[in-house]
């Protein structure tokens, strides 16, 4: 497939969803997985399409189930969840745009452990506000990187794992750390949140 096809055809597989037509969609997630050699979304496809295919099985043969209407609503959100990662990993190999070029540029700075190192944010900041000092311009240097580098980790984040939630609550809750530091991550997640939609980035 050429580069910017999957574009329309993610547009297409969502609006094929939203209609509730799944074959259709799931056609085109196949063509996608196949075309862009993402095997590792095959498996899960595999099992989406096939929970699909014993859905309208038991349809046709008339065999009621009282679950049909809640799997059926799973299996959508399921399919919306699969085509927006495997949409995601298509733009990190061959989007031109900014935030994917600069993603795939910081791969090598992802933050491990983000409970830790927003703690040393705000032990530093805590510190130097107890003794009513002025941190060095080389400290001051030091945490612009810091917060520099947690900006990028929260924008380039396609979902948000329980301790980067906490994380999060911690830095916006944390008085210690500059108002205007906060409100510059505050701009990373909502960032993030227009690349990638995650209900932990809204909360």
């Amino acid at each position: 497939m050429a580069d910017h096809e999957y574009e329309s055809s993610y547009r297409e597989i969502c609006g094929h969803l939203a209609a509730r037509r799944l074959k259709p969609a799931f056609d085109t997630i196949g063509n996608l997985i196949a075309g862009y050699g993402m095997g590792r979304f095959y498996d899960e496809y595999r099992n989406l399409e096939e929970t699909y295919q014993f859905m309208l099985k038991y349809t046709v043969e008339g065999i009621r189930d009282p679950e049909r209407q809640k799997i059926y609503r799973k299996l959508i959100v399921s399919a919306f969840d699969l085509a927006d990662r495997l949409n995601g990993a298509i733009s990190l190999r061959v989007s031109p745009s900014v935030d994917y070029e600069k993603k795939r540029m910081f791969g090598d700075e992802v933050i491990t452990d983000p409970v830790a190192f927003i703690k040393g944010l705000e032990d530093f900041y805590f510190s130097n506000t107890e003794a009513n000092g002025r941190p060095s311009s080389e400290d001051t240097a030091a945490r612009h990187r810091q917060i520099r580098r947690l900006f990028c980790h929260s924008w380039f984040s396609d979902k948000l794992s329980s301790s980067e939630s906490e994380a999060m609550r911690i830095f916006f809750q944390n008085n210690p750390v500059p108002v205007h530091y906060r409100s510059f991550m505050v701009t990373a997640v909502t960032l993030s949140l227009l690349r990638c939609f995650d209900q932990a980035k809204f909360s």
